[in-house]
């Protein structure tokens, strides 16, 4: 099945901060978004592509949203996303957290490399002793930005070498989930 979301992404740090489902088909974007270019690879019968959108085209998708959107255009910006999305069986499922730390281009606000940790949420804390964590995220869940400093100090339970260039990429302490069926 495929889904049709507007993501909202943070300014200061260009992470994710929600995502709004939308009940509308491709056909029905072209049309409602008069001003609307499609990639190459896209078409008025599917539409996989991420488009960044414009105040006016926010407004225009607006009736389309399954929740409200109250944007805020001077801390975020809007994007159109439409992927598959994933189905998930009522099988036992085991979920593994994954920590890493990924490196975005500043040039294109996209990731360039996502190198694994070896290390766990509590040790990272001791770590990273100077690390601005919110009170009730305990287990970083949450992304942070990380400053050179850090960097060199996780360096050692990265998976794999990093070459830091902090002219060229930002780098942010990431989690994320992964799921795995297990056989009962």
């Amino acid at each position: 099945m495929i889904k049709r979301v507007i993501e909202e992404f943070s300014i200061e740090n260009e992470i994710i901060n929600q995502e709004y489902d939308l009940d509308i088909t491709p056909k029905e974007i072209i049309r409602v978004l008069d001003d609307f270019s499609l990639a190459d690879d896209d078409n008025e019968d599917e539409i996989y592509g991420q488009y960044t959108l414009s105040e006016e085209q926010i407004q225009k998708l607006k009736p389309f949203l399954k929740d409200p959107l109250y944007e805020d255009l001077e801390k975020y910006t809007y994007e159109l996303s439409c992927y598959e999305e994933q189905e998930v069986s009522v099988s036992a499922i085991q979920m593994e957290k994954i920590r890493s730390v990924k490196e975005f281009s500043k040039l294109s606000n996209e990731i360039n490399k996502s190198y694994g940790l070896e290390i766990d949420s509590k040790e990272i804390l001791k770590i990273l002793d100077d690390l601005s964590v919110d009170e009730d995220d305990e287990n970083l869940d949450e992304v942070y930005k990380l400053t050179d400093s850090q960097i060199e100090k996780l360096k050692p339970f990265l998976k794999e070498n990093l070459n830091q260039n902090i002219e060229k990429y930002d780098y942010y302490l990431y989690h994320w989930y992964n799921e795995a069926s297990t056989e009962n």
